[in-house]
């Protein structure tokens, strides 16, 4: 349920919030009207666009995606973690109680949850160095363990690290791995979207071939990882739809052209 949340006059003028793109303002305004009174919210990038930018033409969920994963989580004003044994990983909007106030919290969205426990657990994470680093990539960190540590796969990156470097063996041009990874962990969050950026590859990488791609031309795995929902699609079969369609609309045209002709 949206609620209604309190923009203080220094957020505009605030040296991380202030400096933010217009989507990356528009997305953290949105996520506090979405989460719940604790600042927490799904970590679900398809419904965080329908709510968000419900008037966004484009399907791609890069309004999302980009502003979160390059703005947001590096910024520190959002964190993404993962609770007890809670599948789900979720976003909880950091100082989220020291800017608004809320009389009477309802119930929380994730049962059993510890603001304080979290805290702890996201300041444990921060104390290293190499875990604030992976926390800015949109690792999770746990928030039930009262301590926080660099994770692996569906108990840390939402997909085991290895998910990714099986995809990244099978990329063509293995260039901007680390951007790669952040893509990855930031647009895979299920077994659907695994399935899918299975697929997109295996069509790219086809793609390549029937085209006979040069290598030079082929988009690196920073721009492809950032991109790869544009192939889930098989460009071929597309293509082949499209001169079905023409090839329909001439054999019509040439019927009614000759029906006119007959007709004179």
């Amino acid at each position: 349920m949206a609620r209604i949340r309190t923009i203080k006059p220094e957020f505009w003028s605030d040296s991380k919030t202030g400096t933010l793109s217009g989507n990356a303002t528009k997305l953290l305004i949105g996520m506090l009207n979405f989460s719940d009174d604790y600042g927490v919210i799904e970590y679900d990038i398809p419904m965080l666009k329908v709510k968000i930018f419900p008037y966004e033409k484009s399907t791609s969920t890069k309004c999302v995606s980009k502003p979160l994963i390059d703005e947001l989580l590096p910024k520190g004003l959002v964190v993404l973690f993962k609770w007890d044994n809670d599948t789900k990983p979720y976003l909880l909007i950091r100082n989220f109680n020291r800017h608004q106030k809320v009389d009477r919290p309802s119930q929380p969205l994730i049962d059993g949850f510890n603001l304080k426990d979290l805290q702890k657990s996201i300041n444990n994470c921060q104390d290293s160095p190499s875990t604030r680093r992976v926390l800015g990539e949109g690792s999770l960190c746990n928030g039930r363990e009262g301590k926080g540590r660099e994770r692996k796969g569906r108990e840390g990156n939402i997909y085991n690290v290895d998910c990714f470097k099986t995809l990244w063996d099978k990329y063509p041009r293995k260039e901007g791995y680390k951007e790669a990874l952040k893509h990855f962990n930031v647009s895979v969050a299920n077994d659907k979207d695994l399935e899918n950026i299975n697929t997109a590859l295996n069509n790219y990488i086809n793609h390549i071939i029937q085209n006979k791609i040069e290598k030079k031309y082929i988009k690196m795995g920073s721009t492809w990882f950032n991109n790869w929902q544009d192939w889930i699609q098989n460009p071929l079969s597309t293509r082949g739809v499209k001169e079905n369609k023409e090839s329909e609309i001439e054999r019509i045209r040439a019927m009614a052209e000759a029906e006119a002709s007959a007709g004179r």
